[in-house]
């Protein structure tokens, strides 16, 4: 009896690592977008000293703590050159919502702002913080080209 005690014992203990296992595996399979969906990021043409409008489709599925990175770039002599970035790191959740109007000086607060005259495109990516061993997760949106007129 303690035989057979001890057997079920241990394929229960087996059965229980089998189970995390398994379950440790699907969380790192999930995509990013299981947290994080960003259909587009639009930035409107604009005037310099005026606000730089954008819109963002973007949907937070699940709650999670994360950060973000923006880097502006900007056209000079036919290449895209690192104007500025930015960057920080916030609690997402899913009863969030953008402020309106979504403004560039918001996005990048407080380093990207203002912007000269010029054509720019941005990068933003999220890193979505994996919780004790668990990977961390990357969403990466890009801007359209915009102008920042004198």
């Amino acid at each position: 009896m303690n035989l057979l005690r001890t057997a079920v014992n241990y394929l229960s203990f087996v059965f229980a690592g089998v189970l995390l296992l398994l379950a440790a595996l699907v969380v790192q399979i999930l995509p990013a977008s299981w947290w994080l969906k960003v259909e587009s990021v639009r930035v409107e043409d604009s005037r310099v000293g005026n606000p730089v409008i954008m819109a963002v489709n973007r949907t937070i599925e699940r709650d999670f703590s994360g950060e973000w990175l923006s880097s502006l770039r900007r056209l000079q002599d036919g290449r895209w050159v690192s104007y500025c970035t930015a960057s920080g790191a916030t609690n997402y959740q899913t009863d969030s919502s953008l402020p309106d109007p979504l403004t560039l000086q918001w996005w990048t607060h407080p380093d990207c702002h203002p912007i000269d005259e010029g054509k720019y495109i941005m990068r933003t990516t999220w890193r979505i913080k994996g919780m004790g061993w668990l990977p961390d997760k990357e969403v990466r949106a890009t801007s359209n080209i915009f102008v920042v007129n004198p």
